[in-house]
């Protein structure tokens, strides 16, 4: 991940700095404060960094904020079907992860993050981070492994070849 990372108070990843085109990349923060869960907006890392906030991931583009649609920039990272992991909150706050694949021809052509606001709003989200995309979306739940389709190199559509990255959020 290039975004921020705050673990239990302790700051463990300061993250990387994008050149201002890639502004839209790490808006928005996922937040954790006793068991409570939110999504902030933030203009970059160092922002996230001042937060108060007990566990932060920093990630983007932020797609849903108090249930209002956030403008999303229109660059093919965002314009473009590609696999997709997001957070989101419903207003009861309950926290909803959700990993759409993609880059499967015939079978998962992945969403853009215009359609990914679409989707949240109709599990009920208010709010909605976008996490990572590409090769490194996936959903591993304990006793059942990987349960989606990776798309990194050397996977197949039956065939689960994980990618190395750099954050991940983890629920026990």
């Amino acid at each position: 991940s290039s975004g921020f990372v705050r673990i239990d108070g302790k700051d463990v990843c300061a993250g990387t700095k994008y050149a201002d085109n890639r502004y839209y990349q790490n808006n928005g923060v996922f937040v954790l404060n006793s068991n409570v869960a939110g999504i902030k907006a933030v203009e970059n890392n160092a922002a996230a960094a001042k937060l108060p906030d007990e566990n932060i991931q920093c990630c983007g583009p932020l797609l849903i904020l108090n249930d209002v649609d956030q403008q999303q920039a229109d660059v093919d990272h965002c314009n473009i079907e590609h696999p997709r992991t997001v957070v989101g909150v419903t207003a009861d706050g309950r926290v909803l992860f959700v990993t759409v694949d993609g880059r499967f021809e015939n079978k998962a052509i992945g969403m853009s993050t215009t359609m990914l606001q679409e989707l949240m709003h109709l599990l009920g989200a208010t709010q909605a981070l976008n996490l990572d995309g590409g090769g490194s979306s996936t959903m591993y739940i304990k006793d059942r492994g990987v349960v989606n389709h990776v798309c990194n190199s050397g996977s197949t559509w039956d065939k689960v070849v994980e990618r190395k990255v750099a954050s991940i959020l983890y629920v026990k």
